[in-house]
């Protein structure tokens, strides 16, 4: 494990311990949120209580490291104009270390696909239409970690 890995492992360990010490547990709104797509289609509806222990992404934004420590709601990863229908590949690792988390994609029409729901790796090829494309990773309880790359 490099030293840059083996401190943000470090870190995010003693602030789970934080966290669970704390004990800051979701309201009914944000267990709504979890599960209505009309909720996570929002944008003016962001992350509770989510602090982001690491967040890196390239200069064009085709790729993104983050990890997030007790995430109730959702936070957008990736906000798209796409100026006519396209495809687009997204290859990511998402690891949920506690509670529920999901990735999720929604397009211009605000319909809202869950592309993983749980820990698991992969590559998914995704048709969509023109306008604004938007990843979130939406929680429920939840820490994790995900890396995400755009083809």
């Amino acid at each position: 494990m490099t030293s840059m890995k083996a401190l943000i492992y470090l870190i995010s360990t003693f602030l789970l311990g934080l966290t669970v010490l704390t004990g800051q547990q979701p309201t009914a709104f944000q267990q709504q949120l979890y599960q209505d797509p009309a909720l996570i289609a929002r944008s003016d509806i962001g992350s509770f209580s989510s602090p982001v222990m690491e967040r890196s992404t390239d200069p064009q934004g085709a790729s993104l490291e983050t990890v997030l420590l007790n995430l109730n709601g959702s936070t957008t990863l990736l906000d798209r104009t796409l100026d006519k229908p396209s495809s687009l590949e997204l290859r990511y690792d998402l690891e949920v270390e506690e509670g529920n988390g999901k990735l999720v994609t929604i397009d211009a029409n605000n319909q809202v696909t869950v592309l993983r729901e749980g820990s698991g790796s992969g590559t998914l090829s995704l048709q969509l239409p023109q306008g604004r494309v938007r990843v979130k990773a939406v929680g429920l309880d939840c820490d994790l970690s995900l890396s995400l790359e755009v083809a």
